[in-house]
């Protein structure tokens, strides 16, 4: 912000006779008078614009609103200025309103203009590149928009040819270009040179060992029928006393987490980090001291294996902590050797750039140098376009593969390089490949937080499965009454999904440790929250449960308040109940109360409590497989019923629910119903049954026809 500021004053000196004020002016009723002729002058260094001002008798001042990312300033000209001008912005985009305001303080009409400062002649990160394919490579140079390329290769330094030349008008391979005709397991090297006029940029000559790329990294297929648990450590139980969920407390859990029926483990992150949550890794070669030693860690996996269960561990790739000794160093000068470990600012970023959801990107370090983090400031995003970060991430899930983890959870896989998806895809293929050679049946799954199915479909080149966030949100549509329909949104999926891989593993849930529990989105209705468990257990795909949803525990943002600790007694008292107030949490615990009728304790000998409806849809599921991976057709959407048929190897079942809170009828006929069972509660059917509020029937059929 230092930088910002100072070039405001920069600005306002500029401007003659005007002020800074707020954003409080009010408007009253608009006239017919606006500017005219307005000119943009984008320059080397400068952003210039102009205009005319006619009537300028009846004009007391001219409004000019400056926008610059969140940034937005106001400065008031007087009517005779007619120019604007901006010198050395680190925001390259700039967006203008120019609005003149009559003597009677009234509004005219607005005009707005946007503006780019250009950059003197530069080509830089001609040293990074990234293996696209098997023959393909992408050079992910920089250089400005109207200048000439030229790629050279060869198999010899002195002997490059070039082997693409991308015209001036070509600007989209100004931010690096793919070329092809590349033969895999050999050595080559290159140059890139920038042309604008008579100036000329060439850059070193760099070597690149072509790697071999397959075009779908082999998939492994224990998960398919698998169920899976998200544990964050900190808050599930504690094994010494200390209040702070461990290693040794989850392994102590290992027999109810068996007896629930789960088959994987998803550990949140559990290696070094400076926050409660452990998402800004510091070490990534130590466990976190809060959660135990290594030794602890390296137990909790035997003995799990032990007990047939696998666990995943949260690899957090996409970025480090702010105290990161790779950040500590990167910041100290820009020579140093873990500098381009980050993504700092180049003269082709726009500083004013805002991400996904509105937020700020760019951040500056004490020396006033801006780097880039999409979640948080302290947590800078890494530099995939470096082959030594690539290098150093596959040495740390060889790391843990050896320690003997099952697979990854990768945090915000998508963002690997929200610039260049090419990267982002490229970057997985190549990590894939690597871990399968380690261990071939290591699970992967992506968090791709997106509803795009074609651009989470390319992730299936290379991981086995991607959490289907678009699904979760359907689901809690439906539960809350509004309209979506369920294997629609299924089978496009598959559709497009398989056109990437034919053996992908779609990963359904309901929420996450980002995202508000189930039971208050439900507002505690325990019909709806049974019937969410019962749609979750009926549909294709490996569920993942997050902890504490099986007892239905509440949780509502800030993000603390969906962490909080399992529920493991009807007083919130006795051995292993984790706390709030030790591990760095912030704020109170607002959800986990005695007595409330969610505890385990309150729960577990209940059978119709949610915890036993969730261990029955659980062992109802893994009896019949085809609720994995069956074919699903719709067969009713209407009158608040929502059902459909599933199919595969001459098995046929019919999941029927009811959104309602009134009984539903339903009418069947069949030669003979004695051959039909609602296996929820393994009665036979009759030619009408009668589906109860918010619940669901399960019918094994050979041929049933709906009137």
């Amino acid at each position: 912000m230092k930088k910002y500021l100072y070039l405001l004053i920069l600005v306002f000196i500029l401007g003659c006779n005007n002020s800074l004020v707020k954003d409080d002016y009010v408007e009253t009723t608009k006239y017919n008078f606006k500017i005219e002729n307005v000119k943009v002058h984008e320059k080397i260094g400068e952003l210039e614009i102009e205009w005319d001002l006619p009537n300028i008798d009846n004009i007391s001042k001219v409004r000019l609103d400056i926008k610059k990312g969140s940034e937005h300033k106001i400065v008031f000209l007087e009517p005779n200025i007619t120019t604007h001008k901006i010198l050395n912005d680190d925001l390259k985009i700039i967006k203008f309103e120019i609005t003149p305001i009559s003597k009677k303080d009234e509004l005219g009409e607005k005009t707005i203009v946007k503006g780019k400062i250009k950059i003197e002649h530069t080509l830089i990160k001609s040293n990074e590149y990234i293996d696209i394919d098997n023959n393909s490579i992408k050079f992910l140079y920089k250089t400005n928009e109207d200048a000439l390329v030229n790629i050279y290769v060869g198999e010899k330094k002195d002997k490059l040819k070039i082997v693409a030349t991308l015209e001036r008008e070509d600007i989209n391979s100004k931010q690096g270009y793919i070329v092809d005709g590349f033969i895999p397991n050999k050595k080559y090297f290159y140059k890139i040179e920038s042309v604008i006029g008579e100036s000329i940029i060439k850059s070193e000559i760099y070597e690149i060992d072509k790697m071999a790329i397959i075009d779908e990294v082999s998939k492994t297929n224990w998960p398919k029928e698998a169920i899976f648990y998200e544990i964050f450590v900190r808050s599930f139980y504690d094994s010494d006393g200390d209040g702070i969920g461990d290693f040794r407390g989850v392994a102590e859990k290992l027999d109810y987490l068996k007896e629930l029926g789960i088959d994987g483990i998803w550990l949140m992150p559990t290696t070094k980090s400076d926050s409660y949550h452990g998402y800004d890794t510091v070490d990534y070669y130590a466990v976190e001291e809060d959660y135990g030693t290594m030794e602890d860690f390296v137990y909790l996996l035997s003995k799990a294996k032990e007990k047939d269960i696998k666990i995943i561990m949260d690899l957090v790739v996409n970025h480090t902590g702010y105290d990161n000794m790779w950040m500590q160093e990167a910041i100290k000068s820009k020579e140093n050797r873990y500098r381009d470990y980050y993504v700092w600012e180049t003269p082709f970023d726009d500083l004013s750039r805002l991400g996904e959801w509105g937020q700020e990107v760019w951040y500056y370090t004490d020396n006033n140098d801006y780097y880039y983090a999409v979640f948080w400031s302290k947590m800078p995003d890494l530099n995939f376009r470096n082959k030594e970060v690539r290098e150093e991430m596959k040495n740390i899930a060889k790391f843990w593969l050896e320690k003997g983890v099952d697979g990854f959870r990768l945090d915000a896989s998508k963002h690997i390089d929200d610039d260049d998806s090419d990267v982002t895809y490229a970057w997985w293929k190549d990590f894939s490949m690597y871990v399968k050679k380690i261990n071939k049946d290591a699970f992967l799954v992506g968090e791709n937080w997106t509803s795009d199915l074609s651009y989470i479909g390319k992730f299936y080149e290379s991981l086995d499965s991607s959490f289907n966030f678009k699904l979760s949100d359907g689901l809690m549509k439906m539960l809350k009454g509004e309209k979506f329909d369920i294997i629609k949104t299924i089978n496009e999926s598959k559709d497009v999904f398989t056109k990437y891989s034919k053996n992908y593993t779609d990963t359904i849930f309901l929420r996450n440790h980002d995202m508000e529990r189930v039971a208050s989105i439900l507002k505690n209705d325990i019909g709806k929250i049974k019937l969410s468990i019962s749609l979750l257990m009926t549909l294709p795909g490996t569920p993942f449960l997050y902890y504490g949803e099986e007892i239905g525990q509440n949780g509502r943002k800030p993000d603390e308040n969906i962490r909080e600790p399992f529920d493991w007694y009807k007083d919130y008292d006795g051995i292993g109940v984790t706390s709030m107030e030790k591990g760095g949490f912030f704020g109170n615990m607002n959800f986990t109360k005695k007595s409330d009728g969610i505890s385990l304790e309150e729960q577990i000998d209940d059978e119709n409590s949610i915890y036993n409806h969730y261990k029955k849809m659980i062992r109802l599921r893994k009896d019949n497989p085809i609720l994995f991976n069956g074919d699903y057709k719709k067969i009713v959407d209407e009158n608040n019923l929502y059902g459909y048929s599933i199919s595969k190897n001459n098995q046929d079942m019919i999941v029927i629910h009811n959104f309602s809170n009134e009984i539903k009828p339903i009418n069947f006929k069949s030669d003979n119903l004695l051959n039909y069972i609602n296996i929820i509660n393994n009665k036979n059917v009759n030619e009408i049954i009668n589906i109860n509020p918010y619940e669901t029937i399960i019918i094994k059929q050979d041929n049933i026809k709906k009137n």
